[in-house]
């Protein structure tokens, strides 16, 4: 048998179960004092080995036995240990329970609570209903004995809901009712609404539906107070159809009320409206009419507000019903004739009438003359659109008699009218007329606009219908005139243009006359400008033809004002071309001139140039004969303008000279200023600069004569910019001097200073410096008396510059001194560079180079500070000629250096490629590593913004090799790759070389093992395209050798790949074949097989011709593999098996292993399972002599699957135990543990006492293994109880 452990922790582990276990067995036999010591006496021996399960069994035991013996304490404290120790949640919920129980009755109810909550929880998590409802009732004790009502009907719904679900009903509504008489004492709306949705859904269940429906009812009221109006409609209509179903009329009569409630807060008119219409149908069937009237009435005043007539004729009947149940014969006659008027509208006119004539019948009984007459007149109304037209005419003829009797003017006038109607649809035109002209003057006497128009209406159409022109004009102009009065304007304005149409058809002057007036007061009160004016056009030229000049003119000049103001220039040139003929009507000479003037104006801003140009001409001739030279003057500038925008520049300029002598003839300066505008114009147009800016000088010449110094000062500005552009130095002096007069004429002394400084620099330019040197004084003078130190120190530079140039240097230090110690004080950075820099030319020229580098040096710092490029240049460029003239090489590269970026960031990428070159050669000569780098990036950057890829590919490649020199790998690498990427792009092989071998280098200096690789792969293939193939080999070998170390496979197939190539390029095929079958085998690991198939190949196609046996059979096993995988069977089964004679005559065992391995695979795909099993065996023996732990796996794995394709199940459990073993052995535990469980699981399937046995066993040792020492105990104790019963027979 099992050979026994002594091991202490083994025994002291298996005691205090059984402790436990006679524990248990006492206290099932209630021998509570024997279990209570064996329980303890278990937790004491557990203590040494911190066996928690066996103590946590232990202690809930001992809780339970507490409690059993009512002694809460200790329960509570044995309770609290366990779950200190438990982590089972099904048993930690458990614990929960019994420690809140003891809680509970110890009146601890705060723990209490918190532990029946968590224990909740656990049972919720795992779906323990049972458990769930002990911690929840004992939640709803705890809050009870609190007195936490809320907290207990919590409990109590959710309590309700478990039981709801098990479909124990009678315990849900006790539990559901409780809660809710709870929720209803403390108020909680919420609750309540919660218990009566279970409630209602426990009566639905029990098809319950009284109940159910007074349940849905509660809920609804609950939520209309809460204001969730959506869920109380959704409520009440569900609890109503409930109650209809069941015809419970007075639950249908709340659920009603109570959805009227619900749309009156909503304000949904046409639900509310409905559920009115309802209720009263259900109190009128009831016979409580007093409520029916009152719901009906609501119902219809809603239906009125909707426009609804459906549901208002639906509720008029119902309440007609209810007043005839009632007896009220007044109310019942006026509800019908309400419907009646509904169903008239509605234009159902066979229930119309019907209403109508039940509701005459009960006027008459009850000699209501007035409803009589109405009704009559209606049913009239009824009669006419039906086409009855005698019963029409009989009906309204009674009404009017009855209207006459009671002396009710309206309604007789409704009646003639009517009466009207049906004798002009009868061509009964004189007596329709004559009704017609009555209801007109009732209507009229009573003051009834819409009577008048459906009157005046009716009579047009009689007259149309005669054919009479004149009457239906004149009646539709009254009809106009009503609608007028009453502000209808859109009907006014239709019926005047129909009454104008006919006045004009049948040529009545007056009628258009008065039509059209009509017409203007209704675009008046509109406020329609543009109908308006065409009105007021066309009045004018109706007025023109009738040579009523007066009304005629004010119509245009009033339409022309509208014109104007609305911007519409085609109806003001309509509007003034009227205007000018009536003028010459009447002989008004100045006014036609004035009228085609203004005319031209419109057609010059409307484009029309042709017209334009036509009454300028027209106009002009006029104010020839007439001698106005001011009329003349205009017009020709008018012309000039319109000669300028159709670019007949010569034309303009002649009519803008003109104009202009004519304006200087009459001194008119305005005029003068505008001719000289236009010739400016022209002039730029032209493209004639030179006149432009000298008439632009002249017209601010007369601007200043005229004392208008603003647009003096703008057109004096305007010429001097152009004289500046056209580098007219004699011009801008000019215009500045013009300016400077300006500013005296304004007394602005600050402006007249700055123009007679920039007049200096102007003299300065161009050398004039006797007239510079005078200017820049008298500005000196001005800034001086204004305490202008900005303006001072400005001249006194510039009068520095005079000096220096004029070589009076003396004199220039001194004014540059001066104008520095100014701008020192105003803190004027750009002004102390300038003086400083001036001081730095001064000091070098005179050979003071100490002084002068400090100048510039100076100069330099504030100009970097302002940015000021071009500053900096200056201040560079002088320092880099003192640097020079001192012999200081460093201090002259670094100068030239920092001039090159200064010129490289302003890219004039040609000087500063020069500087760059310059500096760098310097810092070569005198071996300045960093300059040298600086030298080369800046050079580097500007061929670079050149796009000069050659250059910038050499000088990176200078740069990689300076970086590498100087350990500097990031940069080098960097500069080498981009050099490379360059040399790539303009097919620059030698350079590409040169570059990628430095790369090589970097990233070996630097251990990147993948980027040295990738370099060398690139190099290898550029030796390769060059030839070189045994610098190539190497180069691809180097990258192999790399690739195989960093695990790359992708590298490793481009490496080989080349390597196959350079053998084949140096007829090498031996390493040729070699090297594709190492191809092969990666692309067949990479399941890239239609590569790994074309390499095996080739392979096995060179491995044949040079009778390299070895190599050939190692082609077709891998050939054979890929075959199998791709489960092309035929083919890897021929491999295999040409392979394996092949192994076998070389005598190579593991090669024919390896094809015995893949060929028994092939046998148990196709089902062949008698050669698949010879061959896995023959395999696994030859696995195992040589001795091969990976081959063994594989063939007791396909052992395995054969012996399951086969069922037969006790082998696949031998052969998985056995690979269970193997992997073991290797230490592979969780490899082994899969295999040693599926085995134990079939023994176990098949009664294989021994297999379980020794599969135990093998559990056993893995655990072992995995220091799980009290789990191998119980799994060797296992085992050796099965060996025991098979006769100890341990394996």
């Amino acid at each position: 048998g099992l050979r026994r452990t002594s091991d202490r922790a083994v025994s002291s582990d298996l005691s205090p179960r059984r402790l436990v276990a006679l524990g248990a067995m006492h206290k099932m036999q209630n021998d509570y004092t024997k279990a209570s010591s064996f329980l303890t006496e278990a937790l004491t021996t557990s203590a040494d080995i911190s066996d928690n399960e066996v103590k946590a069994l232990a202690l809930q035991s001992l809780a339970d036995i507490n409690m059993l013996q009512m002694n809460y304490n200790a329960a509570a404290s044995h309770y609290s240990q366990a779950v200190e120790i438990i982590s089972d949640k099904e048993e930690r919920a458990k614990v929960l329970l019994g420690l809140a129980d003891a809680l509970r009755l110890l009146k601890v109810y705060r723990k209490a609570a918190s532990a029946y909550s968590e224990a909740l929880e656990l049972y919720t998590n795992s779906a323990n209903s049972k458990g769930r409802v002990d911690a929840l009732r004992g939640l709803a004790e705890v809050n009870q004995a609190q007195s936490s009502w809320q907290g207990r009907a919590e409990a109590l719904c959710t309590l309700a809901g478990i039981f709801q679900a098990q479909e124990n009903y009678a315990e849900a509504t006790l539990l559901y009712a409780e809660s809710l008489t709870i929720y209803t004492k403390i108020g909680n709306s919420r609750g309540r609404a919660d218990a009566l949705l279970g409630l209602a859904e426990v009566y639905r269940a029990q098809g319950n539906t009284q109940e159910r429906a007074d349940t849905l009812f509660a809920l609804a009221e609950i939520h209309r107070v809460r204001e969730t109006y959506t869920e109380a409609a959704s409520l009440y209509s569900e609890s109503l159809t409930i109650y209809t179903e069941i015809e419970n009329s007075q639950g249908r009569i709340g659920a009603l009320l109570g959805l009227e409630e619900v749309y009156r807060a909503q304000g949904s008119l046409q639900e509310r409206a409905n559920t009115l219409l309802a209720l009263a149908e259900l109190y009128r069937a009831q016979k409580v009419y007093t409520e029916a009237a009152s719901s009906y009435l609501e119902s219809v005043a809603i239906y009125v507000e909707i426009l609804n007539p459906e549901g208002r004729a639906k509720a008029l009947s119902g309440l007609a019903e209810v007043y005839r149940a009632q007896g009220n014969t007044q109310g019942r006659a006026d509800t019908l004739f309400a419907l009646a008027e509904v169903h008239r509208v509605r234009e159902t006119y066979t229930e119309a009438a019907s209403a109508y004539l039940e509701c005459l019948k009960i006027y008459i009984e009850t000699a209501n003359s007035k409803g009589r007459a109405d009704t009559l007149l209606r049913l009239a109304e009824v009669h006419r659109v039906r086409e009855n037209y005698t019963e029409a005419a009989s009906s309204y003829s009674e009404s009017l008699t009855i209207y006459i009797e009671i002396a009710n003017n309206k309604g007789r006038a409704d009646a003639l009218l009517g009466l009207a109607e049906v004798h002009r649809v009868q061509k009964m035109y004189t007596k329709s007329v004559s009704s017609y002209s009555t209801s007109l003057i009732l209507y009229t006497n009573i003051a009834n606009s819409q009577g008048r128009v459906d009157a005046l209406l009716g009579l047009a159409e009689v007259y149309r219908a005669q054919g009479n022109p004149t009457k239906r004009a004149d009646t539709l102009f009254a009809l106009a005139e009503v609608h007028r009065v009453r502000e209808t304007y859109t009907e006014a304005a239709s019926l005047y243009s129909e009454s104008l149409t006919i006045y004009t058809e049948i040529e009545n002057s007056q009628g258009r006359i008065g039509a059209l007036l009509g017409l203007e007061e209704v675009y008046r009160a509109q406020g329609s400008l543009q109908e308006r004016a065409n009105t007021l056009l066309a009045l004018a030229e109706l007025y023109r033809a009738q040579k009523v000049y007066t009304e005629a003119a004010s119509s245009y000049l009033e339409s022309v004002a509208i014109y104007v103001e609305i911007l519409n220039p085609e109806g003001r040139a309509k509007a003034l071309s009227g205007l000018a003929e009536v003028y010459w009507a009447q002989g008004n000479t100045q006014g036609r001139a004035d009228t085609l003037f203004a005319l031209a104006e419109v057609h010059r801003v409307r484009e029309t140039y042709t017209e334009a140009a036509s009454a300028y001409s027209e106009c002009l001739k006029i104010n020839v004969e007439i001698a106005n030279s001011k009329g003349r003057a205009d017009t020709l500038l008018g012309l000039a303008e319109v000669h300028r925008v159709r670019e007949n520049y010569t034309e303009a300029a002649s009519s803008y000279s003109e104009s202009l002598t004519v304006y200087t003839e009459i001194a008119n300066s305005k005029g003068r200023a505008d001719a000289l505008l236009g010739l400016a114009e022209v002039y730029r147009a032209q493209g004639d600069t030179t006149r432009r800016a000298d008439t632009l000088l002249a017209l601010a010449e007369v601007h200043r004569v005229r004392e208008t110094y603003t647009e003096a000062a703008s057109s004096y500005s305007e010429s001097l910019a152009i004289y500046t552009e056209t580098a007219n130095s004699e011009g801008r002096a000019d215009a500045l001097l013009g300016l400077a007069e300006v500013y005296r004429a304004q007394g602005n002394t600050t402006r007249r200073a700055d123009t007679l400084l920039a007049l200096a620099e102007v003299h300065r330019l161009r050398e004039t410096y006797t007239e510079a040197a005078s200017t820049y004084s008298e500005c000196l003078k001005i800034y001086i008396e204004t305490a202008n130190s900005k303006g001072r120190a400005d001249t006194l530079l510039g009068l520095a510059e005079v000096h220096r140039v004029r070589e009076n240097y003396t004199e220039a230090a001194s004014s540059y001194s001066e104008s520095l110690t100014v701008y020192t004080g105003i803190a004027n950075d750009k002004g102390r560079a300038d003086a400083l820099l001036g001081l730095a030319e001064v000091h070098r020229v005179q050979g003071v180079y100490t002084q002068s580098i400090s100048s510039y040096s100076a100069s330099l710092i504030l100009y970097t500070n302002i940015a000021n490029s071009q500053g900096r240049i200056d201040a560079l460029s002088g320092l880099a000629e003192v640097y020079r003239a001192q012999g200081n090489p460093t201090k002259r590269a670094d100068t030239l250096f920092a001039l090159a970026e200064v010129h490289r960031v302003r890219e004039p990428y040609t000087e500063a490629a020069s500087l760059y070159s310059e500096c760098l050669t310097i810092y070569t000569k005198i071996a300045n590593s960093q300059g040298r780098i600086g030298a080369l990036l800046g050079l580097a950057a500007v061929y670079r913004a050149q796009g000069n890829p050659q250059g910038r590919a050499n000088t990176l490649l200078a740069l990689g090799e300076l970086y590498r020199a100087q350990k500097a790998y990031t940069g080098a690498a960097s500069s080498y790759s981009e050099s490379v990427a360059i040399y790539i792009g303009i097919l620059n092989l030698k350079g590409r070389t040169k570059a990628l071998s430095g790369l090589a280098k970097v990233y070996w200096a630097q251990g990147n093992m993948q980027g040295r690789a990738n370099t060398l792969l690139a190099l290898a293939e550029l030796y390769r395209v060059h030839k070189s193939y045994t610098a190539a080999a190497s180069s691809y070998s180097k990258s192999l050798k790399i690739y195989t170390e960093i695990a790359s496979s992708k590298g490793r197939v481009d490496a080989l790949s080349g390597l196959a190539e350079v053998y084949r390029a140096q007829g090498n095929t031996t390493r040729r074949a070699d090297t594709l079958l190492a191809l092969a085998e990666l692309h067949r690991v990479r399941k890239t097989y239609t590569e790994a198939v074309s390499s095996y190949s080739e392979s096995l196609e060179i491995y044949t011709e040079i009778a390299n046996t070895k190599g050939r059979a190692d082609a077709l096993l891998g050939l054979a593999e890929v075959h199998r995988v791709r489960e092309a069977y035929t083919e890897a089964a021929s491999s295999y098996s040409k392979s394996l004679t092949i192994y076998t005559e070389i005598a190579n065992t593991k090669g024919r292993a390896d094809a015995l391995l893949g060929l028994a695979e092939v046998h148990r795909v196709r089902k062949a399972y008698t050669e698949a099993d010879s061959a896995y065996s023959e395999s696994l023996t030859i696995y195992t002599e040589i001795p091969n732990s990976k081959g063994r796996s594989g063939a007791l794995l396909g052992l395995a699957e054969l012996y399951r394709a086969q069922g037969n199940l006790q082998a696949r459990a031998d052969a998985l135990l056995s690979l269970a073993e193997l992997h073991r052995l290797q230490k592979e535990y969780y490899k082994a543990l899969p295999f040693c469980h599926e085995a134990q699981g079939i023994y176990t399937s098949i009664g294989n006492r021994k297999g379980i046995a020794n599969a135990l066993v093998c559990l056993a040792r893995i655990n072992q293994a995995w220091n799980y020492h009290s789990y191998a105990v119980r799994l060797y104790e296992q085992a050796a109880t099965l060996y025991q019963q098979l006769d100890g027979a341990m394996v």
